[in-house]
């Protein structure tokens, strides 16, 4: 049986692997700010509506982490589709990408649709739980905002 010793550690230069990480950190670190600032700006907008109240705090972390359950599976459906399309950009099959594009587009509406629904309509199960009334309308609001939002989050991370 031949060695796999090259296949998963191959020789590479200090200069090769110099120019591999800056090559990564120049695509990650605008990636990685990207995927950071949401959860900052969730957490900013979290502590902010705590200072005014403790019902507004209740109904938006609330309605963050019905949103974060369907938004975070949706994401890794959608992942696939960058490997996908950088691959078919590195053969320069052009047209490719673009079907890969709308068909990942397509995928997006066709989650969007129930998964905006979902989150338009999902407030009145609150009660059933024994829910505050008061954080159940607040919840509400932020409710149809991330549900409009679903959306356009996903269509961008297409």
């Amino acid at each position: 049986m031949k060695s796999l010793k090259g296949i998963f550690f191959p020789k590479i230069t200090r200069a090769q692997l110099k120019t591999e990480w800056r090559a990564s950190l120049i695509i990650a670190a605008p990636m990685s700010f990207a995927y950071l600032s949401k959860p900052a700006l969730l957490a900013t907008d979290i502590y902010f509506v705590g200072q005014f109240s403790t019902t507004g705090l209740a109904a938006l972390s609330l309605a963050s982490v019905l949103f974060m359950m369907v938004f975070l599976p949706a994401m890794g459906v959608f992942y696939a589709i960058t490997p996908l399309a950088g691959q078919a950009l590195g053969k320069h099959q052009y047209k490719r990408v673009a079907h890969i594009t709308c068909a990942g587009l397509h995928v997006a509406v066709v989650f969007a649709v129930p998964v905006t629904l979902l989150l338009f309509f999902i407030t009145p199960v609150f009660f059933i739980f024994g829910m505050d009334k008061d954080v159940v309308a607040q919840t509400q609001s932020y409710m149809h905002i991330f549900a409009f939002s679903f959306f356009p989050q996903t269509g961008f991370v297409v």
